[in-house]
């Protein structure tokens, strides 16, 4: 009987940092795929050479993205695909610029980040995530 309880004891302390480790692994999986759909985005851009657009919004609680030409307006896109469920947007850590809803960035047919009316180096583009609160 103590043997049990001190088994229930022993599981009890370790759920919460249980938790912690799978959530920052939700986290992590999410960012790698922004990430890889980011430079998909990059890559379309200098292969069609047109000027590109990496799209994040929040939709029904879940974020989603789409990768589509600078030319047509997030709400025009038809396919998004979603991430990881239980992964939000962290605004106040946020780079992204934002439009009609939607979060973006835009890539130039040499493959640069086109942020407002500065160009920045793709490696400087952080995408900011934190697990739902």
């Amino acid at each position: 009987m103590i043997v049990i309880v001190l088994i229930a004891l022993l599981a009890a302390m370790a759920a919460p940092a249980l938790m912690g480790f799978l959530d920052q692994r939700k986290v992590n999986a999410t960012q790698f795929l922004v990430y890889q759909a980011l430079r998909a985005t990059q890559q379309d851009a200098t292969q069609y050479r047109q000027n590109r657009q990496f799209s994040l919004r929040e939709r029904d609680g879940r974020i989603e993205w789409a990768s589509h030409p600078v030319t047509m307006a997030p709400a025009q896109v038809s396919h998004w695909n979603a991430l990881t469920d239980g992964v939000v947007l962290a605004p106040e850590d946020n780079t992204l610029l934002r439009k009609d809803g939607a979060y973006y960035v835009r890539f130039d047919l040499k493959g640069d980040v086109k942020l407002a009316s500065a160009e920045l180096p793709s490696s400087a583009l952080v995408a900011a995530l934190a697990t739902a609160a």
